[in-house]
């Protein structure tokens, strides 16, 4: 995981905390987002783009911002990870805002000042919303959903309305059985999110602490201090006791 990424990130928010982990990004696109431009991406090329230029006071920013660049077309691709714990009907206007400030930076205030020939020069952004709060997400996946166009779409013909579709990943909508046919490191840490935040199943987590357990020993660190810190051990003395006879 890239250090300096992760001592911005407050370890209590277990997602953002691990998808900041190049690998664990990886596996949230090939587990989670079933869409064809994920097989185009040259793994290679993935980097992580500093965040510094919405300093501005802009609402927010995206908890995550990774750049590549596809095989086939060898295009420039963002993806902005978006981590909500709630409902909150201004999101798809803070994605909005969040887009065209990155659209901005790049087109008028990047270093190299090179003019813009084609529209191919003009970078894509994919933003993606992880969705890990209680109720149910109401907000659909397309800008335009957060408009009430009932009466008036007939005039404005709502198929054409201003308009962008974001990729939304309801954690919570997943049920254990389902996180466990997945089987990957990013459905381990659903599992054991919800097993620790909503079930609170002690047997649950030490069985996906066991299987993190198998895990690379970066990735399996990255598990120690996020345990740590999120104050887990008080409740799950067991695995304190592991934790501290471990020698990784």
């Amino acid at each position: 995981m890239c250090e300096d990424i992760r001592n911005k990130i407050d370890p209590t928010n277990i997602y953002h905390y691990f998808l900041a982990d190049k690998l664990v990004f990886l596996d949230l696109l090939h587990n989670f987002v079933k869409e064809n431009w994920v097989n185009d991406i040259d793994q290679d090329s993935i980097s992580h783009v500093d965040d510094s230029l919405y300093q501005e006071k802009i609402g927010r920013k995206p908890e995550l911002i990774y750049k590549m660049k596809t095989k086939k077309y060898n295009r420039d691709l963002y993806i902005m990870i978006f981590i909500e714990h709630s409902i909150n009907p201004t999101v798809p206007f803070e994605i909005l805002t969040c887009m065209t400030k990155l659209w901005e930076n790049i087109l008028f205030h990047s270093p190299s000042n090179k003019p813009i020939k084609s529209k191919e020069c003009i970078p894509l952004i994919k933003p993606i919303v992880l969705y890990a709060g209680k109720d149910q997400w109401t907000l659909g996946n397309n800008f335009k959903d957060i408009f009430d166009l009932t009466d008036i779409g007939s005039l404005l013909n709502k198929n054409k309305y201003c308009n962008f579709e974001y990729t939304l990943i309801n954690v919570t909508s997943y049920s254990l059985e389902e996180l466990d046919k997945i089987s990957s490191l990013m459905s381990l840490i659903i599992t054991f999110d919800q097993s620790y935040r909503v079930i609170k199943n002690n047997d649950e987590i030490k069985e996906v602490w066991d299987t993190i357990h198998q895990f690379d020993s970066d990735i399996f660190k990255s598990f120690k201090f996020w345990f740590m810190m999120r104050g887990c051990s008080k409740q799950f003395p067991d695995i304190l006791n592991e934790i501290s006879n471990d020698k990784l």
